[in-house]
């Protein structure tokens, strides 16, 4: 006899740092800079408040990367969450500039980052 039963999202979020870990794991193959970009469903915001987020976070910072959005992100009626953001590997750290945009067109903020061109000497 089959059932189906759909995972719980403690196991959904579960997973997701696992891909997450998988695709760190394939870029540290090669040598370039690294930017990744996400609309994640773990809210920085609330890390304290959940393991999953927080695994993911140590997963990022542990693989030499660095998150460049630290303001919410989403700004429903109700709440704020720091849901999207921008991963770069640790030697961009001093040369990125990263805002967020505040325009009322959803109730996700758009948000940039710029990266300073240095010379090789």
């Amino acid at each position: 006899m089959y059932s189906h039963s759909s995972p719980s999202r403690y196991t959904k979020l579960t997973c997701q740092v696992l891909y997450y870990e998988s695709i760190i794991t394939k870029l540290d193959n090669y040598k370039h800079d690294k930017i990744i970009g996400t609309d994640q469903k773990f809210d920085y915001i609330n890390i304290d408040q959940h393991k999953n987020t927080e695994d993911l976070f140590d997963t990022f910072i542990t693989n030499g990367f660095l998150l460049t959005i630290t303001k919410p992100t989403r700004i429903p009626y109700t709440s704020t969450t720091l849901i999207d953001n921008i991963y770069v590997s640790t030697k961009f750290q001093p040369h990125v500039h990263s805002a967020i945009l505040t325009v009322d067109i959803s109730d996700h903020l758009p948000h940039t980052f710029k990266q300073k061109q240095t010379k090789n000497n």
